[in-house]
Formats: C-alpha cells, sequence, structure tokens
C-alpha cells in the first residue's frame, strides 16, 4: 500500500470514540460544531471572543501547509497596546542603570493590565492569550513561525519594543502556572501554554524556539 492509499484510508475513516460524559461536559464546545461550515463558525469565533480595532477584510488565506487567518484585522496594535502595558508593569524606569529585572509574568499581572486596558479582570489573560495567538497567526501547524521579526540586534539603538515581547509574556505566564511539584513538568508546561491559546494537546509547537534566532 502506497502512502497516498494510506492517506485515502485514513480520510474514510468513520469509527468514533466518544469521550467520557463527566470529561465532555467541561468543554467548550460540544458536537454540533463539526456540522458548522469552518469558515462560519471561525468567524464567529472571531467577533465573540477577539477585540477588533479595524475588522478583518478576509477570513483565511491557505496554501497548504500554511494558512494566514483574519487578513487585514489590526489585531496586531492590540498586541502593540499589551506589549506598552506590559512594559510598563513589569519593566518600570529603574533609578539605577543595569540593575537585573527578573520577568514574572503572571495572572495578578495581567488582570492589573487588562484592567488598564478596559477588561475584566477575569477575562484579561484569556483575552491577552487570543490577541497574541491572532496577531502572530500561531496555530498547530504553524506554531509560532509568524513571530520572528528580523534580527533585533542589528537595529540602532535605541531599539523599539519588539512585537514578540507580548509572546514572551505569553510563554512566562504559562509558566507561573505551573505547580511546584508538576510529575512531567515539560508537558505540563506546554499543556498549560496551549491550554491559553486554546490549542489541543501538551505536545511542543513548532518554532517556539524563534526567540533565539530572533536574538531578542
Amino acid at each position: 500500500m502506497g502512502r497516498g492509499d494510506t492517506i485515502e484510508t485514513l480520510l474514510g475513516e468513520e469509527r468514533r470514540y466518544p469521550p467520557p460524559p463527566e470529561f465532555a461536559a467541561q468543554a467548550n464546545a460540544n458536537a454540533n460544531i463539526y456540522e458548522r461550515d469552518f469558515e462560519e463558525f471561525w468567524e464567529t469565533e472571531a467577533h465573540e471572543h477577539v477585540s477588533w480595532i479595524e475588522p478583518f477584510t478576509k477570513l483565511l488565506e491557505w496554501e497548504l501547509p500554511y494558512a494566514k487567518w483574519y487578513l487585514g484585522g489590526q489585531a496586531e496594535r492590540l498586541v502593540a497596546l499589551w506589549n506598552r502595558e506590559l512594559l510598563e508593569e513589569l519593566l518600570p524606569i529603574q533609578d539605577e542603570p543595569n540593575v537585573p529585572v527578573v520577568l514574572a509574568c503572571d495572572d495578578v499581572t495581567l488582570r492589573a493590565v487588562g484592567e488598564r486596558l478596559g477588561y475584566e479582570a477575569t477575562e484579561a489573560a484569556r483575552v491577552f492569550a487570543q490577541d497574541v495567538k491572532v496577531a502572530f497567526s500561531v496555530g498547530r501547524l504553524t506554531g509560532f513561525k509568524h513571530a520572528v521579526r528580523g534580527p533585533f540586534e542589528e537595529l540602532p539603538r535605541p531599539r523599539p519594543l519588539p512585537q514578540s515581547f507580548a509572546l514572551l509574556c505569553l510563554w512566562v505566564l504559562a509558566a507561573s502556572r505551573m505547580g511546584a511539584d508538576e510529575k512531567y513538568p515539560t508537558a505540563e508546561y506546554y499543556g498549560r501554554l496551549n491550554g491559553l491559546l486554546e490549542i489541543a494537546g501538551d505536545d511542543q509547537l513548532l518554532n517556539f524556539e524563534f526567540i533565539h534566532t530572533d536574538r531578542i
């Protein structure tokens, strides 16, 4: 059997493995989402769960295996707002130069910053994660591919705050939700990060190490 035949067989798979009822009761969606048109579904999700300064003009541009979502939308400007407020909250101006600062972005930080931006404190972390997800087109297939913004180290000083600062804060936020006694810390960390991004699974997304090549 060739590779093409194997793929066709998988596409024809009709067996179903329903989850336990108690697990399904915790889900954010139910089985009827599979009956909806996928473009209508994601357009509705964007309007209901993401704040837009400018609405997107095109829902999807799909050139396999990569996809760009919500083209023309101004969600990235929202990330710029998060960047500004997070910088002020986490890295205030120091009285003494060269004083090390610990980047401790946690839920307390997000609640404080979110309230300044007009969000409910309990919704701030979710809104922040979704704004970052949309701005950088983070997905299971692309991972963090679109987060790379060029060689930051080569820019003249004073360097502008990189858009990816918000993404770094998201990564730290996921780490802040870890417990001290996690049995499988690596899987637990990626599970928390993916949970914030509303991406299923606890495996590492592609291009997670982009920050080393970006040299922020």
